[in-house]
């Protein structure tokens, strides 16, 4: 599962998602974002454009937001996202991308639970695949809701945990925000991942509490919990 990532430098977004993208607002680097946070996401607005929007991390259906029973769900798993209720409408026709420039999991060593950050190893900017439905009339939350997808983990990042989201390659980023989409190449989309140059370093105990959300949550540490010094 993906359960908290970061985007710290999101200056970069338009070079990542092209310099029309829409979208003005000031946005503010995250380095802990966590489930059921307000958080940037992208998808297709007017005219065809990619814009830069606001969701809840944490997806309700539009049939279960009427009631308290549902829980959120943070991912999607990629490999039953087609068949489960909760999801099949929403990969139809609401796929969204969510930016990042890592996510977080937590390793065993030693009896101790050791956060791990992946990122690029050029610490670029990246688009997890994820789907949203907007909130019913009567709902609490006003905020539409999101998703991330998840598969299987890829052969060196699968000893840190052995789910990941799913990476999308960049050259699929508009065609999976297209509405009219046709379903197999929504699969495609998702099996096309760009898993290249993926790599997971040990990094300070800090980021374990939601409430932090600096600097320090990214610093690297050996795996034995001491601060590495570049």
């Amino acid at each position: 599962m993906c359960g908290r990532y970061s985007l710290t430098n999101p200056s970069k977004l338009r070079e990542e998602f092209g310099s029309d993208i829409d979208g003005h607002r000031t946005i503010s680097p995250r380095f802990n974002i966590a489930p059921g946070q307000v958080v940037p996401v992208i998808r297709i607005c007017q005219e065809g454009k990619m814009c830069i929007s606001e969701m809840r991390w944490g997806f309700l259906p539009n049939w279960a937001s009427k009631t308290n029973s549902y829980k959120p769900m943070i991912n999607a798993r990629s490999e039953s996202i087609f068949e489960r209720k909760y999801f099949r409408d929403s990969i139809k026709r609401q796929r969204v991308l969510i930016p990042a420039d890592g996510y977080y999991e937590w390793m065993y060593i030693n009896n101790k639970k050791v956060p791990y950050r992946i990122t690029k190893n050029n610490h670029g900017l990246f688009a997890f695949a994820g789907v949203w439905e907007r909130p019913s009339k009567n709902a609490c939350n006003k905020f539409p809701t999101f998703a991330i997808i998840t598969r299987n983990s890829i052969k060196n990042l699968s000893v840190i945990h052995q789910r990941m989201p799913v990476i999308l390659s960049q050259g699929n980023y508009l065609q999976w925000l297209n509405k009219r989409l046709k379903l197999n190449l929504v699969e495609s989309c998702l099996s096309e991942m760009n898993n290249s140059n993926l790599e997971g370093y040990p990094v300070n105990s800090w980021v374990n509490d939601i409430r932090n959300d600096d600097v320090k949550c990214i610093q690297t540490i050996d795996s034995s919990g001491n601060k590495i010094i570049n």
